[in-house]
């Protein structure tokens, strides 16, 4: 079965239909249906595009009726016809839709068939230009509309190709980004796994940044290591201090036991010096007791001052020692300290130094790895740019936002933006070559005027809806 190139209706036949009762009418070149509101203008396209779109929809009846036919006859000769009608028993509906070639012989599948016919009938030019694009919703609905069009595909390899790199040789534990879809990715999901690329090296770069963090912290704890044992130096210190003060600790100790010894000596001589007085005066106390108690006082004075005498002694040799040794001691004990801290930093040293090489390492491999992904992710923009800088409407870039010779689709001239139109329309055009305008409403008369005039010498035939204050009828041109 062969059908020329593109193919026209000759005749469109509407029964029942939405709210139309009968009619009938033979398109040219521009089909002009024309009307008041409600008047039943979209009955008519809407009952022509059902014949296309396919699927089921009880609604197409008109109210009150049995059946909705609708038969639409091409110029090759083929006829189009979609039933829908009321079960005649029961509830429920049934639909058929039937191809009978140019010899009245029923075709197989014949949605199927209608469907390759028709592809173009999904391209709406007057949708198209209607849209607001100086918006930020309107700029996003030509996008997504131009898009759906020719839509952007990204195929498993080219992905996998922009998200790879090679291993890091410092770490082979280190693996490439992993986004290896099974499927393609149209633009939508690109900049989704563009965002995941995004996250793994926002990551990445905070571990970075972590552990070069931690390695100069770590770093400045080490302090300066003259290469000594100082430990064992702070060891012999400490011994010998401790040797110092038990020196000193046993020299008091023999001061205070010649100290006791003394006193003792001194307790008893008084003692028996105080016998020997009471013995003697004992007779003549009466007589002498002004006498004792001189002779008393001047006993324990010179006692005293013996006893003081050798005190001061005893105390002086023990501040000679303690003068003796203690410069010393003091020198030991900054000595001391000064080893403690120095074995102190050491022993950090030694516990911090494995752990600075490990994040020296970490750090390393990932300051290598969020490069990497700095390189994927460009990678996957250029893929993206390509891909849109590569649409087959010469001009055209589909991006955010669209442009036309690099000029912002807003700023382009109308005749500008309706040749463009009409060439995505080309491209997704099937066996079928016309279109089908509703709403024409809301476009004004020169960019209506525009798109007729560019599907006339595009060779396309038009069928659309004109409101007008007049009743329904229907206008034709060649």
């Amino acid at each position: 079965m062969t059908m020329a190139p593109r193919d026209y209706i000759s005749e469109v036949t509407i029964v029942d239909t939405f709210g139309i009762r009968e009619i009938s009418f033979k398109p040219k070149s521009v089909t002009r249906i024309k009307g008041r509101n409600g008047s039943g203008k979209t009955s008519i396209v809407r009952g022509v595009l059902k014949v296309f779109e396919g699927g089921t929809d009880a609604s197409i009846i008109r109210k009150g009726s049995l059946a909705s036919i609708v038969t639409i006859k091409l110029a090759s000769g083929y006829t189009i016809t979609k039933t829908s009608a009321k079960k005649k028993r029961g509830e429920g509906y049934r639909f058929d839709t039937e191809v009978l070639d140019p010899e009245g012989v029923p075709q197989p599948a014949p949605q199927t068939l209608i469907n390759q016919w028709s592809e173009a009938l999904a391209v709406d030019p007057g949708a198209i230009l209607r849209i607001d694009a100086t918006t930020a919703a309107g700029r996003k609905a030509l996008l997504d509309l131009l898009l759906r069009i020719n839509p952007l595909t990204f195929t498993p390899v080219e992905i996998s190709q922009a998200c790879s790199y090679r291993k890091n040789r410092e770490d082979e534990a280190l693996t490439a980004c992993a986004i290896t879809p099974e499927k393609p990715f149209d633009l939508t999901g690109m900049k989704q796994a563009q965002e995941q690329v995004r996250e793994l090296r926002r990551r990445v770069g905070a571990t970075r940044d972590e552990t070069e963090a931690a390695v100069t912290q770590m770093t400045r704890a080490l302090g300066q290591d003259d290469g000594r044992d100082h430990k064992a130096a702070l060891i012999e210190a400490e011994n010998l201090q401790t040797e110092l003060l038990k020196q000193i600790a046993d020299g008091k100790a023999e001061v205070e036991a010649a100290k006791r010894e003394a006193l003792a000596r001194i307790e008893g001589a008084l003692k028996t010096a105080r016998a020997e007085i009471d013995a003697e005066i004992d007779g003549k106390i009466a007589a002498l007791e002004l006498e004792r108690r001189e002779r008393h006082a001047t006993a324990l004075q010179d006692r005293q001052t013996k006893a003081g005498r050798e005190i001061e002694i005893a105390s002086s040799e023990t501040t000679s020692l303690e003068q003796r040794v203690r410069p010393e001691l003091d020198r030991l004990a900054g000595r001391v300290a000064e080893l403690r801290e120095k074995a102190a930093t050491q022993e950090r040293a030694a516990g911090l130094k494995p752990q600075i090489d490990i994040f020296i390492s970490k750090s390393r491999a990932a300051a290598w790895q969020y490069d990497q992904l700095s390189n994927v992710i460009a990678a996957m923009e250029k893929l993206v740019r390509d891909k849109l800088e590569s649409s087959p409407v010469p001009g055209l870039e589909v991006a955010d936002p669209v442009t036309v010779d690099g000029i912002e689709w807003p700023n382009v001239n109308l005749a500008r933006r309706v040749d463009v139109v009409m060439q995505l329309c080309a491209m997704c055009a099937g066996k079928l070559g016309f279109m089908v305008l509703d709403d024409c409403e809301h476009l004004d008369t020169e960019t209506r005027a525009a798109i007729e005039k560019a599907i006339i010498d595009d060779g396309w035939q038009l069928i659309e809806a004109v409101v007008t204050d007049s009743p329904l009828c229907i206008e034709t041109a060649a």
